[in-house]
């Protein structure tokens, strides 16, 4: 990341990993603890096509793992959101709640290997996500932000549209259920 892609970003919050620590030093847990402001909150709104982004929060820990392993983020996302329905273009509100794992590991390994002497090993079940490693420390907010995305309902639908849309699929299974002949006799009689 250069500094006009981190000046880009509506929620940045980047935790130093130290990357050159000796080796032998200790790794560390570090806790997180991030909310968004106003601005920043408005600024994701726009960013995901929100009417607004009320509240925007994250907690857990960043572990950083013994040197040149990288660090793992383990977050729980929250946010109420308002967005339009897609079917009556009303506001519909919501919760989000989500965990949110990464594993961030040195370039040469964030294709899914561990390193080791030479040679490379590929875990297939691993389910955490696996990211490079940035030198300048990891954006936490971006992640978080990121993850917000990702959580969207792409299709809201407001109660009103739930509804509308149940009444208009009872009325298609209504008409289904008529036989042919029957439309035809009801033809014949008009």
């Amino acid at each position: 990341m250069n500094d006009s892609e981190a000046t880009m970003r509506e929620f940045s919050r980047v935790f130093s990993i130290e990357p050159n620590r000796a080796p032998g030093a200790q790794a560390g847990i570090t806790e997180i603890e991030i909310e968004a402001g106003a601005d920043e909150c408005r600024a994701m709104a726009s960013r995901f096509g929100l009417i607004s982004l009320d509240y925007l929060s994250a907690n857990g820990t960043l572990d950083i793992l013994e040197p040149g392993y990288g660090a793992r983020l383990d977050i729980v996302v929250k946010a109420d959101v308002v967005q339009t329905c897609v079917v009556t273009l009303e506001p519909v509100t919501s919760h989000i709640e989500d965990r949110l794992v990464i594993r961030f590991e040195p370039c040469d390994e964030a294709e899914g290997g561990t390193r080791v002497g030479t040679e490379i090993l590929v875990d297939i079940g691993d389910e955490e996500n696996t990211e490079p490693l940035p030198e300048n420390g990891i954006d936490v907010g971006e992640a978080v932000a990121e993850c917000l995305g990702l959580t969207l309902d792409p299709y809201p639908r407001s109660q009103e549209a739930v509804s509308a849309l149940d009444a208009i699929k009872g009325e298609a299974e209504k008409q289904d259920r008529i036989s042919p002949f029957a439309a035809l006799g009801q033809l014949k009689r008009n």
